[in-house]
Order: structure tokens, then C-alpha cells, then sequence
């Protein structure tokens, strides 16, 4: 998908930081009180009015209470634009802003929304493949539920887990094809899915085999 526009427009920018400014203090109370669902209704529409392509997510700061991250969602053409939006943004008591999702804490479940089920992370595997014409890393996954789900529902559910262990940048520079394996097939190396950041450090460290492709 592309941009209908090549920027998204500065007055948009900036009517969305007066906006956001002015109403930062509620914001903050009802993620404080845990009101999803009134802040979606006041961000969805100031997000959207940006670009419909747009994703935000809102949660605790790295260094302050509050943070704002508005992502491209994986659509390339759009991180450049995210990094405008935040380069924009004032500086408000309290509040912290990103341009893509940040790596933090791997959630312990994901939900499988074409099953309606819940699946544990820490039963994921996973088995890397250096690719060394692309200078990425492939990856298969082995869990039964995300196997047999519909693709769209555990790519949603895989890329929420990878950009909490990576963030999303780095899932963007580094990770290559995924595909999803039950267990039970043999691999040459199967790890636990929580050591993904360590491979990938490994695997693009002067040591690491993807090193000398990116040089």
C-alpha cells in the first residue's frame, strides 16, 4: 500500500499536537483508570485523520508515567512520516513519544482471534535461517495453534511478540520470511522464542554469520 499523498501535511501535524496538548491530562486518567475503550474513541479519529494507515498505542513511559507511540504498522512507506509526526511533538509534562513500538516485556498469552483462543507464548519455538542474500533472518515458528490458524490471525499475533522482544524497527531491518511449523519436526537449532533478541545479536555481531553482509 502506498501513500495517496508524499507527506502527510504539516497544518494535520500540528493540529494534532494542539490537540493532543490540550487533552493530555485526561488521556493520562483514563489510561490510569484503564478506559480503553473512551481512549480509542478520542485518539482512533485524531490518528486517522493523520493517515488512515495509521496504529497508536498508549502505556507507561521508558523514563516517564505516559507514553504515545504512533506507528506506521508496518507499511514502509509510512515510517518516514511517523518519524515527522514525533520530531513534531511538544514537550509535555510527563509524556514520552515514539515513532514506532519500542521493545518491552513479551506478553505471556496472545489471542488467536479467528479461534477465539488464547495460546501461551513461552510454548513457542523457534528455528532461524541465516539468509545471507537478503541479510535477514527467516524464521519458522513451531506451535500447533499458530500452525493450523488462519495466516492473517498468527502473523497479527507473531508480530505483536516480536516487536515486544525487538521492537518494531528491528523486526523491520532483521526479520526475514516467517512460516509456522507444528512441534514434533526436526530442526537443525530450536530455540525458545524469548531468546529471538539474543540470536539476532549473535547473528549481526562481528562474530555473527549476517555480518559481513551488511557491512
Amino acid at each position: 500500500m502506498t501513500l495517496r499523498k508524499k507527506h502527510i501535511d504539516t497544518g494535520l501535524i500540528e493540529d494534532f499536537w494542539f490537540w493532543f496538548a490540550s487533552e493530555a491530562e485526561i488521556l493520562a486518567r483514563l489510561l490510569d483508570s484503564s478506559q480503553a475503550e473512551k481512549l480509542a474513541a478520542a485518539l482512533d479519529p485524531r490518528v486517522a485523520q493523520l493517515h488512515h494507515d495509521l496504529a497508536w498505542e498508549i502505556g507507561p513511559g521508558k523514563k516517564t508515567p505516559y507514553a504515545l507511540t504512533i506507528t506506521s504498522a508496518g507499511n514502509r512507506n509510512l515510517r518516514p512520516e511517523t518519524d515527522r509526526i514525533i520530531i513534531s511533538s511538544p514537550g509535555i509534562p510527563d509524556w514520552e513519544f515514539y515513532p514506532a513500538r519500542q521493545a518491552g516485556i513479551m506478553p505471556k498469552e496472545v489471542t488467536l482471534h479467528d479461534r477465539n483462543i488464547t495460546v501461551p507464548t513461552a510454548e513457542w519455538m523457534f528455528s532461524p535461517k541465516d539468509d545471507l542474500d537478503s541479510g535477514k533472518i527467516d524464521i519458522v515458528i513451531t506451535n500447533d495453534p499458530l500452525a493450523t490458524s488462519d495466516k492473517n490471525s498468527s502473523f497479527s499475533a507473531v508480530f505483536l511478540v516480536f516487536d515486544a522482544l525487538l521492537g518494531e524497527d528491528a523486526v523491520e531491518e532483521w526479520i526475514g520470511k516467517i512460516t509456522f511449523a507444528p512441534p514434533g519436526e526436526d530442526y537443525p537449532r530450536l530455540y525458545p522464542i524469548h531468546e529471538l533478541p539474543y540470536y539476532i545479536s549473535w547473528a549481526t555481531s562481528p562474530e555473527g554469520p549476517l555480518s559481513a553482509v551488511r557491512r
